[in-house]
């Protein structure tokens, strides 16, 4: 049962969990209408029925129905708020202090889960959702760099190049 759970919860890390905390906070927000329709309509309401020339009447729970018309419409705004997200692609190249490509090292975006490691050109590509900018950590070794990406830069593909370090470490073999 614990593995079922932690597939349906964290596949592939934290994406999923963090879906999970959004519908649970709707949950909360709807339970919250609920409370407040129950208040309002002291848990009923009237529907009227016409079928085949007979109108009848049926009794429906308020709060029960204004907590789940609440759910449903916050879990489809936000369904397809985040399915119509434009995307872009960075893509750049990370090089040491003497020009040579960088391989194998990490380049992540703040807010997105994991990381993308270089090829041996020390290419990489990072899908991310459109906005102004994004803040980038490049980690190769023990160095980390963090470079500031605004929209504007991503008309060229971007070129990191890593600090150069004291004489006394030397970044590890590519």
């Amino acid at each position: 049962m614990k593995k079922l759970m932690e597939r349906l919860l964290f596949e592939d890390g934290t994406e999923r969990y963090g879906l999970a905390i959004v519908y649970m906070v709707f949950a909360f927000f709807s339970l919250i209408v609920a409370a407040i329709l129950f208040g309002i309509l002291h848990s009923t309401g009237l529907l009227k029925l016409v079928w085949e020339n007979s109108a009848e009447q049926a009794e429906f729970g308020g709060a029960f129905t204004g907590f789940l018309v609440t759910l449903i419409f916050l879990i489809r705004s936000y369904t397809q708020a985040t399915k119509t997200a434009p995307r872009l692609l960075i893509k750049g190249n990370v090089f040491l202090p003497n020009g040579f490509p960088a391989q194998n090292a990490k380049v992540s975006v703040l807010g997105l889960k994991g990381d993308t490691p270089t090829d041996s050109n020390g290419l990489f590509q990072i899908e991310v959702l459109r906005q102004e900018s994004w803040d980038i950590k490049v980690i190769y070794g023990d160095v980390t760099m963090d470079h500031s990406l605004k929209l504007k830069d991503l008309k060229n593909v971007i070129s990191l190049t890593l600090p150069k370090l004291s004489s006394k470490k030397v970044y590890p073999p590519a």
